[in-house]
Order: structure tokens, then C-alpha cells, then sequence
């Protein structure tokens, strides 16, 4: 079962530093593979119990060079 980290934690400042690296790595590999996501919050990655960070919400999810507006996104996500 994941949660959002509105749910987990109050603030981003709460949340710890290795859940932070996982996300950064989540988003980096998405910038790797051509991708940019113009709506990347806190609120848009979820955890499990294990510690498992993904990437939610792909609305917002456009490949690097094309029109933002476009109707083609994403479904991609990531269990680093």
C-alpha cells in the first residue's frame, strides 16, 4: 500500500534525506530517458513501507523538446 507524502509528512522539510535522494533519482532517470514532468511536487510521489518512492500523476508528463500542450504523456513510473 503506498501513501502521498501529503499523507506521510507535513512538510518537505520532513521528509528524510535518503527519501529525498530516491526522489531526485526518480526524477533525473525521467530527465535521462527524454521526459520532463511540469507538475513534479511532493504530492506526486507516493512511498510504501518499504521505502519504495514512485512518480504519480503523468498528466503532466511530456517528452523534453516537444509542445507542453501536447495530448501524448507518459505512463511510466519507477520503484528506485
Amino acid at each position: 500500500i503506498y501513501s502521498t507524502f501529503d499523507d506521510e509528512y507535513g512538510f518537505i522539510d520532513d521528509i528524510p534525506n535518503d527519501i529525498m535522494t530516491k526522489m531526485s533519482r526518480l526524477k533525473r532517470k525521467l530527465t535521462d530517458l527524454g521526459y520532463r514532468h511540469y507538475d513534479l511536487h511532493a504530492g506526486n510521489f507516493v512511498i510504501n513501507n518499504k521505502g519504495i518512492v514512485k512518480i504519480i500523476d503523468y498528466d503532466d508528463i511530456h517528452e523534453i523538446g516537444s509542445d507542453q500542450s501536447s495530448e501524448e504523456t507518459l505512463s511510466w513510473e519507477n520503484s528506485e
